[in-house]
């Protein structure tokens, strides 16, 4: 069944899980955090050892997937198999191969909890995933929306017990995108260096995610917006000698949402 990211939470968090769970799309951040919640939840301490098995796609194939759900646990309730990047699991495109995971979905261990995560947005269409959508809990993510964003940066620090600017908030989104992996990761690398009770206000995240105060797309961005050609060469030449710092592919992309919301802006009294 289809299920959303609030949905799975709650039934893993109460411990009443399903035999399947079945996680893809191109946000891997929510999926990530499922998979960890249920292995820190699905296998008491004192058993993993036994009963819980964390594999990579790359290393197993389709079938040792499911010789591995098919085994009964040792002197346990349940057992935990969990595949990561199950997207390069050595045989998954395979027909036969993939057909042998249908037949597991059709009818599965109850004494097997079996996680698959994909890093990447499966074809819904294919049998096997059909199969998983009756009898597992299925959750696709899909990144976060530019308005989404604020509020997912806000959550997550108060999650950590701290709380963020206005400004600190949007400089992070400019800087980093909808990244939410390396969202969090440059938060956390910020409250590394905070005080308890501290706030991240904008200093920090120019000091400590390191952007230049005075030479980032962000101040290039109110130069072009002033028409101060002269800030905006010193700001491109800056950026130019310091290209690893300042890596062009992410500069185009803010500045093109940048212009993105001017044209917006303009465009706004035909529309009305």
């Amino acid at each position: 069944m289809k299920s959303n990211f609030s949905t799975v939470l709650k039934g893993i968090t109460k411990k009443s899980l399903s035999p399947l769970y079945l996680f893809h799309g191109k946000e891997p951040y929510y999926a990530n955090q499922l998979t960890e919640r249920i292995i820190e939840l699905a296998v008491p301490v004192s058993e993993k050892s036994f009963n819980e098995q964390i594999l990579f796609g790359k290393d197993v194939k389709v079938g040792d997937v499911i010789n591995a759900a098919r085994r009964y646990p040792m002197m346990a309730e349940r057992q935990l198999i969990v595949v990561k990047n199950a997207e390069a699991i050595q045989d998954i495109n395979i027909k036969e191969q993939y057909e042998l995971l249908k037949n597991y979905a059709d009818n599965p261990l109850s004494s097997t909890v079996l996680v698959l995560q994909f890093d990447s947005q499966l074809d819904e269409r294919k049998t096997w995933v059909k199969a998983f959508t009756k009898t597992a809990f299925v959750f696709k993510s899909a990144p976060l929306y530019d308005n989404e964003l604020p509020d997912f940066v806000s959550s997550y620090c108060q999650s950590k017990g701290v709380n963020i600017t206005l400004k600190a908030n949007h400089l992070l989104i400019e800087h980093t995108g909808n990244d939410l992996p390396k969202l969090t990761k440059e938060i956390d690398k910020v409250l590394l260096n905070l005080t308890i009770g501290q706030s991240i206000e904008e200093e920090h995240v120019e000091k400590y995610v390191g952007i230049s105060k005075d030479y980032n797309v962000f101040e290039l961005q109110r130069a072009l917006g002033r028409r101060n050609f002269g800030q905006s060469f010193r700001i491109i030449t800056y950026m130019g000698k310091n290209a690893k710092k300042n890596p062009i592919q992410p500069l185009i992309i803010v500045l093109f949402s940048y212009f993105s919301k001017i044209l917006l802006l303009k465009a706004l009294p035909f529309l009305i």
